[in-house]
């Protein structure tokens, strides 16, 4: 390996922590160039039909071999533990040095060959280092392809590199973040693999490690494997006749020693009883450990090339004689190789975890080995993210088709609430929308279900919701309706904004305003179209211009009271929003302003608009809808917000990557989580307007207004249509509701066809 520091920039981000003792910990990332040399073999490397890389090998061996020098794009990650160095194009580390000793502990392929492999790309690369390969057989197509990447991370306390890729026989995609922690002595990779079709699809993850611990390049003889299982079982091949009386314990089978592998091997251990492994070299007392997942990835393998590999083994995997080469092990999804061991991963569903490494030194001399590993290792999971342990409150989430749209007019804007009673209803209003036309929006109408979704009415016009040409030639009508229940009038009030069109044909947003209309259960009937009267001017003196309370989300308060947001201009001349939220009276007619609290504002853009609001235990959280972004807010008393608004973001600090369209929240019925119910870029969705699709959820730490990346559920997935606009409600002590209607846009895949409504029933766990 040759690695330079790039003269084509630079970036170092240092953060200065001090730990128990007051020793300063140093987290840095750094451009590098990696230069890779093979024998060159993309000649012979053509993409199939299904988009995966094949090698012709006829066409390979007709040519001599010709020995190359490939400069990759690098990323050194170190702290005051390790180095490591990324190469993100590739999806893969590198190189893993102990800073305590120096020492290598991967092994780096002074000049790798393509050897044949049992997957869909017909070969393999022996760089070295460790790989994430998907989806089938030895290696799958992971290990051929080109990655995305960006730094996503460089603050005081961690650095972050995001791969992706897209797997083309299976179209899954494949993201792997490798993050370097100022406190913490393991670099963490986190692997996520999401459906984003609408079928279920059979796949295998592996994490492959080629390790060599020591620094030499090379495995020594008195590298000992250390694995947690009871015992050590050769895989059904017949090159492993040769390990016929040496499998047993795996703490004494001489099998535990690379030095008594006599030729190539494939080698189980089982059953697992901690999720983590170990190689340790006595000889020059450096070792590396690696944790897993073992519910997610149970898989666990050996192979190695026999000690010393002969010289036409040797030519296998490198053509730089001679080496006594590496110990490779493998973590997966699944117990074997063949396709009948595949796993499932379901239409929209994303399956995430967590894997660590470190190195180890200095211990050769204890007694208790493989006891100090086992602490260590234990001791690097309790390490990470409290969240980790975090009880997962979703027990299973249901999706079902409750509406179906027409070609040339489809339901928009459709959300739910539900009428207390024996049995309960279900009631949805949704909105006839003119796809052809911008905000092409017409009549409300409203469809009930009385047995929990199971069954539902055809959606019924509203006759006083229509869309009703006035004196003045404009189209007025409602629209971006949300239905709140209000027990204390036994009313449902629909709150949102009116629409106007000129000559029923072009938008007037100035005369918007904030409206509403109430439905009796008692009768069936609904009011026709009010609105609330703002005062003249808010706190700063300015008018309130184009207001209204569209998609947004109001809490009802214990008193009776409505805590309803609503954004509006203070310029009429600048489409800049300010978000407040507006005490208002109900008395099952009339919903009447008190008063309203913090104007919220941003300058960029549009503002900040779409406010939903939630209670969640003895506080209140507001998001809000930004063109770039999204924002988050807290308050004791719904109305005032003393800190005003920040940006959406993971725990771990990346942002959320929700922009441009509404968030909403949800909350577990006996509060014992408070969720938030979004869309985001980063889900293989750059074909969906604004990302608007596939729907998640997830809880948020109501400390630290974060979203906690691994409990992020799929609610509704993708499938070429936009799902942002959509609404929730309580249906039970253990079931919620979240209702969406599909937007399909001109010129898109499903454009045309009729478009559905859609509901997703979480089962909560108590």
């Amino acid at each position: 390996m040759v690695v330079e520091p790039s003269k084509r920039f630079i970036l170092k981000i240092t953060a200065l922590m001090f730990g128990v003792l007051g020793a300063q910990a140093e987290v840095t990332i750094e451009p590098t160039i990696v230069s890779l040399r093979h024998v060159d073999y993309a000649f012979a490397v053509e993409k199939n039909e299904q988009g995966v890389p094949v090698i012709d090998w006829d066409t390979f061996r007709a040519q001599p071999r010709k020995v190359i020098t490939q400069d990759r794009e690098g990323l050194i990650l170190e702290n005051q533990w390790f180095s490591t160095t990324l190469i993100p194009s590739m999806g893969r580390v590198y190189s893993f040095i102990d800073k305590a000793t120096n020492q290598e502990q991967l092994y780096i392929n002074r000049l790798a060959i393509p050897l044949g492999a049992h997957n869909d790309t017909g070969f393999w690369m022996t760089w070295g280092g460790v790989e994430h390969v998907m989806p089938r057989g030895e290696h799958g197509t992971s290990h051929a392809l080109d990655w995305k990447w960006e730094i996503i991370q460089q603050d005081a306390g961690r650095c972050a590199v995001r791969m992706s890729s897209v797997e083309p026989l299976t179209g899954l995609r494949h993201q792997i973040t490798y993050a370097v922690y100022s406190n913490r002595s393991s670099l963490e990779t986190e692997i996520l693999v999401h459906n984003p079709g609408d079928q279920e699809v059979a796949f295998s993850h592996w994490t492959t490690a080629t390790l060599a611990p020591g620094g030499r390049g090379a495995v020594t003889p008195r590298t000992e494997i250390i694995v947690p299982a009871d015992s050590f079982v050769p895989d059904d091949r017949d090159f492993n006749v040769w390990m016929e009386g040496m499998t047993g314990a795996t703490d004494k089978s001489p099998l535990r020693w690379v030095g008594n592998w006599k030729e190539i091997g494939d080698l189980m251990a089982t059953p697992l009883h901690d999720p983590y492994f170990a190689v340790y070299s006595h000889e020059l007392d450096s070792g590396l450990v690696r944790t897993f997942d073992r519910k997610v990835t149970p898989g666990f393998d050996i192979w190695g090339w026999g000690y010393p590999p002969s010289e036409n083994r040797q030519r296998e995997f490198t053509d730089q004689l001679s080496t006594t080469g590496y110990i490779e092990i493998w973590n997966g999804t699944t117990k074997g190789f063949s396709d009948d061991a595949l796993g499932q991963i379901s239409a929209g569903e994303s399956i995430r975890w967590t894997e660590r490494m470190f190195s180890l030194s200095g211990i050769n001399h204890k007694s208790d080995l493989r006891d100090e590993i086992s602490r260590r290792s234990k001791a690097a999971l309790t390490v990470a993210s409290t969240s980790n342990t975090r009880p997962d409150l979703i027990e299973s989430i249901d999706l079902q088709v409750i509406a179906n749209g027409r070609p040339e007019l489809n339901w928009f804007q459709s959300r739910p609430t539900v009428i207390p009673g024996t049995p309960n209803t279900i009631l949805v209003t949704t909105q006839e929308f003119r796809p052809s036309e911008t905000h092409g929006y017409y009549n409300i109408f409203a469809f009930t279900s009385n047995d929990g979704g199971s069954s539902w009415t055809e959606p019924e016009k509203v006759p006083s919701l229509q869309r009703v040409r006035q004196a003045n030639d404009f189209d007025r009508v409602a629209g971006d309706l949300w239905l709140s229940w209000h027990p204390q009038s036994k009313r449902v009030l629909a709150t949102g904004k009116t629409f106007h069109f000129a000559q029923g044909k072009r938008e007037d947003n100035q005369r918007e305003e904030v409206s509403y209309a109430v439905y009796n259960p008692a009768d069936q009937s609904w009011t026709g179209l009010q609105t609330v009267t703002l005062p003249e001017t808010d706190s700063s003196g300015r008018r309130f211009v184009t207001p209204n309370a569209g998609c947004n989300q109001p809490a009802v308060l214990a008193s009776g009271d409505i805590l309803l947001p609503i954004r509006y201009q203070k310029h009429p001349e600048k489409v800049n929003y300010t978000t407040a939220v507006v005490r208002c009276r109900f008395d099952g007619q009339t919903l009447n302003y008190i008063n309203h609290g913090t104007e919220l504002s941003y300058p960029k853009g549009r503002g900040l608009y779409e406010p939903s609001l939630t209670q969640f235990l003895d506080r209140f959280y507001l998001t809000l809808r930004a063109d770039h972004s999204a924002y988050v807010a807290a308050s004791d008393d719904g109305l005032t917000f003393p800190d005003g608004v920040t940006e959406w973001r993971f725990e771990d600090g990346e942002p959320l990557g929700s922009y441009n369209t509404q968030q909403h929240w949800v909350v577990h019925p006996q509060e014992k989580g408070l969720f938030l119910a979004y869309t985001r870029r980063g889900a293989n969705n750059d074909h969906i307007f604004r990302h608007r699709a596939p729907l998640f959820i997830a809880q948020v730490d109501p400390k630290t207004l974060r979203v906690i990346r691994d409990t992020e559920r799929v609610l509704v997935p993708e499938n070429h249509a936009c799902l942002g606009n959509f609404g929730a409600c309580q249906l039970s002590n253990n079931e919620t509701l979240v209702v969406t209607s599909e937007y399909l846009l001109p010129k898109t895949k499903r454009a045309g066809k009729p478009n559905r409504v859609l509901m997703a029933k979480i089962h909560w766990r108590l």
